[in-house]
């Protein structure tokens, strides 16, 4: 008879802009979202422009930073109380903060 497998598992409910991107929009840059399919709106629509662009990948760091902060605060507590396998919502964790993890 095998042994038992225990895992002390923790869920972690947080809020978040959802990790996801795609020719139209990135929630990480800019959490809106379109009213149709393949209607471009916000700063995607004139996310060519340099300063635009720029704007963008800033907006993106900071949110990381905030986030990865969180993120942080989260794991440690985990750690603290034992937990061996840490869940998140889906589309959570961007790929950035992943390492953190």
């Amino acid at each position: 008879m095998a042994k038992p497998f225990l895992c002390r598992l923790g869920l972690a409910q947080i809020s978040v802009n959802p990790a996801y991107a795609d020719e139209l929009v990135s929630c990480i840059q800019e959490p809106t979202f379109p009213a149709a399919e393949n209607e471009k709106i916000g700063l995607f629509s004139v996310s060519g422009l340099e300063e635009i662009g720029q704007l963008q990948r800033n907006l993106g760091e900071k949110y990381i930073a905030h986030l990865n902060r969180k993120i942080e605060s989260v794991v440690r507590f985990a750690a603290k109380n034992g937990v061996e396998l840490l869940v998140f919502p889906e589309y959570s964790i961007p790929s950035e903060t992943l390492p953190l993890c």
